[in-house]
């Protein structure tokens, strides 16, 4: 370049010195002489040294301008990758978290199916209980038109069996008793099973409500995505600024080969600005690349997350790519303008030490727009950090929600264990009471006084036939003799030491001692004793109790 400025300058003064170093030594010492031994060629070798030295110093602040211009977009670029790379990770943890909020909603849905199979097999068993009771009325209708039947024979035969037609009153008390306690049972089932159904009916509310706020859920993360995406467009807006700086400060450079700089200047810089430009080309590619692919991300997450955002996500990432493949187009067509521009300006290029003060006034612009870059990456720097707190306020959202999803499963497990307990107790509480009716069919008790005329038979009970268990089958034989009109028991409130006539009425009665004693109860094919099993069936319905206290507590405790 200075020796380009030199032949420039002696072809002014009418002089072209050889520069080429390819003469021998002996004609460069002839030259030498020739140039010492005249004044002019001294003056000559002067004017060359200083001008050297000044080509020198503008090649050296011209390299420095540039490298200062480019330094910082190279460190920008960089930058700019960097905080890329970490949202397209923050997305992706993101589609992770989206994927397991999934998964809890289809384990509640599942959860809810079992609530609905457990409904209907309760209904099932009501039916079953339907037909059970109408069986029981039946039998019921069945024994006392039986017994109605029995009551007519007796009453035709009252002169023989008085003491028969007392048994079969105490028999009718005793299947009152029966009807009443079968009552009461029916009762308090309708009571059981109503409050049954009441908490099935909570928890069906109760999921109901929990899914509702799943779905305000899903609401606000679609309001998170959609803000992400403005976050997205900013960040378009100012890619797009930098590319129109970077026009700028690529005209500005044009403009400065056009102006101030020679030949072989303008060649080497437009080797090193077309590296530049490669360089350009290859961070807008992977720019595009990437963004191509963040935009491929966000569409996965939004269709598994929303699905009716589909198409307009779609539309927009079209958009984008359009206004993508319109940058590069443009930017190609800048290339070839400055290819242009740069071959026009070879051949009319001037000298270059008439304008370096526009130079330094356009170096100076340079400078100022380097700084607002700065600055515009700053802001870059604040919504990617507004982005950063709202990711992290949407990771806390999900957790919250999978937090609750928790509490319900585990209220779920609590109730139905409680209710496991309560159908077991029920069971108990059935064995007992068939066992406690196959004991009452074997309970019977009989009294008997002979007549005055026949004391010398001996105090014994007449002949009997059948068993004890059923005294409708048990025709007594006939005794001759006797009077139906007497009184067959006569009652004395005195105990047998005050009334003085303890010798008379054991001679006249038989005393029996009955005693309640029922048998063991088979359940699960296990014999167990009657308190054991009543022990059971407390212990039973306690411990459901205290689970659904605990349940209870639990649900109406605050959440953190």
């Amino acid at each position: 370049m200075a020796q380009a400025i030199l032949a420039e300058c002696f072809t002014g003064v009418g002089i072209m010195p050889d520069f080429s170093p390819s003469s021998p030594p002996e004609d460069r010492s002839l030259q030498e002489q020739l140039l010492e031994s005249d004044p002019v060629s001294r003056r000559l070798n002067e004017l060359k040294s200083g001008l050297l030295v000044e080509a020198a110093e503008i090649e050296t602040r011209l390299r420095q301008h540039v490298m200062e211009l480019i330094v910082p977009t190279i460190r920008r670029q960089t930058l700019l990758e960097a905080k890329i790379k970490e949202a397209k990770a923050t997305l992706e943890s993101q589609v992770i978290e989206v994927a397991q909020c999934k998964k809890t909603n289809q384990d509640a849905e599942g959860k809810s199916q079992m609530i609905d199979s457990f409904r209907l097999e309760l209904a099932k068993w009501d039916a079953e209980r339907h037909t059970f009771e109408q069986k029981v009325a039946s039998d019921l209708v069945n024994m006392a038109s039986e017994l109605d039947a029995l009551r007519e024979t007796l009453e035709k035969r009252s002169h023989h069996y008085s003491s028969v037609q007392r048994t079969l009153g105490d028999i009718s008390g005793l299947i009152t008793d029966g009807r009443a306690e079968t009552a009461e049972l029916r009762r308090y089932c309708v009571e059981r099973l109503d409050t049954m159904r009441d908490d099935v009916f909570g928890l069906r509310d109760e999921f109901e409500t929990r899914t509702t706020a799943v779905e305000n859920f899903a609401r606000e993360l679609q309001d998170c995505h959609t803000r992400t995406s403005m976050s997205i467009s900013k960040m378009q807006a100012e890619t797009e600024r930098v590319c129109h700086t970077g026009e700028l400060n690529s005209e500005g450079i044009d403009k400065l080969w056009k102006e101030k700089s020679s030949v072989k200047s303008l060649e080497k810089s437009q080797h090193e600005m077309s590296e530049l430009d490669k360089h350009v080309k290859g961070q807008v590619r992977e720019m595009s690349q990437s963004f191509e692919r963040l935009t491929s991300d966000v569409n996965a997450q939004i269709k598994t997350a929303v699905d009716f955002l589909g198409t307009s996500a779609a539309t927009l990432m079209e958009d984008m790519k359009l206004k993508y493949k319109d940058e590069t187009e443009r930017i190609n067509r800048k290339n070839q303008e400055v290819e242009k521009l740069v071959s026009e300006q070879v051949e009319g290029v001037s000298a270059i030490s008439t304008h370096m003060v526009q130079l330094t006034e356009r170096t100076n612009k340079s400078v100022r727009e380097m700084t607002e870059l700065v600055i515009s990456s700053t802001q870059k720097n604040t919504a990617t950090q507004d982005l950063e707190t709202e990711v992290r306020l949407s990771r806390k959202l999900i957790k919250d929600v999978e937090d609750k999803a928790r509490e319900q499963d585990h209220l779920l497990r609590r109730r139905d264990d409680a209710l496991c307990l309560l159908l077991e107790s029920q069971l108990l509480s059935a064995a007992l009471e068939r066992q406690d009716d196959q004991d009452r069919k074997n309970i019977a008790l009989f009294g008997f006084k002979p007549d005055k005329h026949e004391a010398d038979r001996g105090f014994m009970l007449p002949g009997l036939q059948g068993t004890p268990s059923s005294p409708w089958r048990m025709p007594r034989k006939k005794m001759g003799g006797g009077d139906s009109d007497q009184t067959v028991v006569s009652m004395d409130m005195r105990c047998l030491s005050c009334s003085g006539s303890s010798a008379t009425v054991l001679a006249g009665f038989k005393l029996a001692c009955l005693q309640y004693a029922p048998k063991p109860v088979e359940y699960k094919k296990t014999v167990f004793t009657r308190t054991d099993l009543i022990h059971q069936r407390t212990e039973l319905l306690h411990q459901a109790k205290e689970r659904l206290r605990g349940g209870v507590r639990e649900s109406q405790a605050p959440v953190d």
